[in-house]
Protein backbone atom coordinates (compact mmCIF):
# COMPACT_ATOMS: atom_id res chain seq x y z
CA UNK A 1 0.00 0.00 0.00
CA UNK A 2 1.26 3.25 -0.85
CA UNK A 3 1.89 5.27 2.20
CA UNK A 4 -0.44 8.27 3.13
CA UNK A 5 2.44 10.88 3.77
CA UNK A 6 2.12 10.97 -0.75
CA UNK A 7 -1.56 10.96 -0.99
CA UNK A 8 -2.69 13.97 -2.40
CA UNK A 9 -5.54 15.03 -0.49
CA UNK A 10 -5.86 19.20 -0.34
CA UNK A 11 -8.83 20.23 -2.74
CA UNK A 12 -6.90 23.32 -3.68
CA UNK A 13 -3.76 21.19 -4.49
CA UNK A 14 -5.74 18.13 -6.58
CA UNK A 15 -7.64 21.24 -8.26
CA UNK A 16 -4.59 23.19 -9.27
CA UNK A 17 -3.27 19.65 -10.39
CA UNK A 18 -6.25 18.86 -12.41
CA UNK A 19 -7.06 22.34 -13.88
CA UNK A 20 -3.79 23.78 -14.15
CA UNK A 21 -1.29 20.37 -14.63
CA UNK A 22 0.67 19.10 -17.87
CA UNK A 23 -0.89 15.41 -19.09
CA UNK A 24 0.70 12.10 -21.09
CA UNK A 25 -1.84 9.67 -21.78
CA UNK A 26 -2.14 6.04 -23.74
CA UNK A 27 -5.45 4.10 -24.07
CA UNK A 28 -4.84 2.33 -20.67
CA UNK A 29 -3.99 5.59 -18.03
CA UNK A 30 -3.74 9.43 -17.85
CA UNK A 31 -1.33 11.40 -15.85
CA UNK A 32 -1.99 14.63 -14.82
CA UNK A 33 1.21 16.37 -13.34
CA UNK A 34 2.19 20.11 -11.96
CA UNK A 35 4.99 21.24 -9.77
CA UNK A 36 3.99 21.07 -5.79
CA UNK A 37 6.29 21.67 -2.14
CA UNK A 38 6.25 17.55 -2.40
CA UNK A 39 5.92 14.82 -3.51
CA UNK A 40 2.12 14.09 -3.85
CA UNK A 41 0.10 11.29 -5.65
CA UNK A 42 -4.15 10.96 -6.44
CA UNK A 43 -6.14 8.03 -8.32
CA UNK A 44 -8.71 8.64 -9.83
CA UNK A 45 -11.51 5.69 -11.25
CA UNK A 46 -14.21 7.75 -12.93
CA UNK A 47 -17.86 6.04 -12.33
CA UNK A 48 -17.87 6.91 -16.26
CA UNK A 49 -15.61 4.35 -16.84
CA UNK A 50 -16.49 1.78 -14.06
CA UNK A 51 -20.38 1.41 -12.86
CA UNK A 52 -19.76 0.01 -9.73
CA UNK A 53 -17.92 0.70 -6.73
CA UNK A 54 -16.44 -2.81 -6.03
CA UNK A 55 -14.91 -2.67 -9.77
CA UNK A 56 -13.40 1.44 -8.83
CA UNK A 57 -11.18 0.46 -5.31
CA UNK A 58 -9.77 -3.00 -7.16
CA UNK A 59 -8.81 -0.46 -9.91
CA UNK A 60 -7.31 2.23 -7.44
CA UNK A 61 -5.62 -0.19 -5.05
CA UNK A 62 -3.65 -1.86 -7.75
CA UNK A 63 -3.03 1.55 -9.08
CA UNK A 64 -1.32 2.20 -5.65
CA UNK A 65 0.17 -1.01 -5.06
CA UNK A 66 2.05 -0.67 -8.50
CA UNK A 67 3.35 3.02 -7.41
CA UNK A 68 4.19 1.60 -4.25
CA UNK A 69 7.35 0.22 -6.16
CA UNK A 70 8.36 2.90 -8.10
CA UNK A 71 7.76 5.89 -6.04
CA UNK A 72 11.36 6.70 -5.14
CA UNK A 73 12.05 7.35 -8.47
CA UNK A 74 9.70 9.72 -9.13
CA UNK A 75 10.84 13.21 -9.15
CA UNK A 76 10.55 15.27 -6.13
CA UNK A 77 7.66 17.93 -5.55
CA UNK A 78 5.85 16.89 -8.19
CA UNK A 79 2.04 16.80 -7.52
CA UNK A 80 0.32 13.90 -9.72
CA UNK A 81 -2.87 12.31 -10.76
CA UNK A 82 -3.26 9.12 -12.28
CA UNK A 83 -7.01 8.80 -13.98
CA UNK A 84 -7.49 5.23 -14.92
CA UNK A 85 -9.36 4.66 -18.01
CA UNK A 86 -11.89 1.35 -19.18
CA UNK A 87 -9.21 -0.89 -20.28
CA UNK A 88 -6.94 -0.75 -17.44
CA UNK A 89 -9.45 -3.16 -16.02
CA UNK A 90 -8.18 -6.06 -17.74
CA UNK A 91 -4.19 -5.63 -16.84
CA UNK A 92 -2.27 -7.53 -14.26
CA UNK A 93 -0.02 -5.60 -11.24
CA UNK A 94 2.47 -6.03 -13.38
CA UNK A 95 1.07 -4.69 -16.46
CA UNK A 96 -0.25 -1.79 -14.55
CA UNK A 97 3.41 -1.36 -13.26
CA UNK A 98 5.07 -0.67 -16.50
CA UNK A 99 2.46 0.97 -18.06
CA UNK A 100 2.78 3.68 -15.08
CA UNK A 101 6.57 3.03 -15.80
CA UNK A 102 5.93 4.07 -19.47
CA UNK A 103 3.77 7.56 -18.95
CA UNK A 104 5.90 8.86 -16.41
CA UNK A 105 9.24 8.17 -18.55
CA UNK A 106 7.03 9.94 -21.22
CA UNK A 107 6.09 13.10 -18.61
CA UNK A 108 9.48 12.82 -17.52
CA UNK A 109 9.46 12.25 -14.49
CA UNK A 110 11.54 9.59 -13.70
CA UNK A 111 14.73 10.64 -11.70
CA UNK A 112 16.69 7.08 -13.23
Amino acid sequence: MLSKEYRLKKRSDFNSVFKKGRSVSNRFLEIRFKSLEEKKIAFVAPVSNFKKAATRNKIKRRLRESFREIIDDVKNETGIIVIAKKPIEDKNLKETEEIIKNLLVKAKLLRK
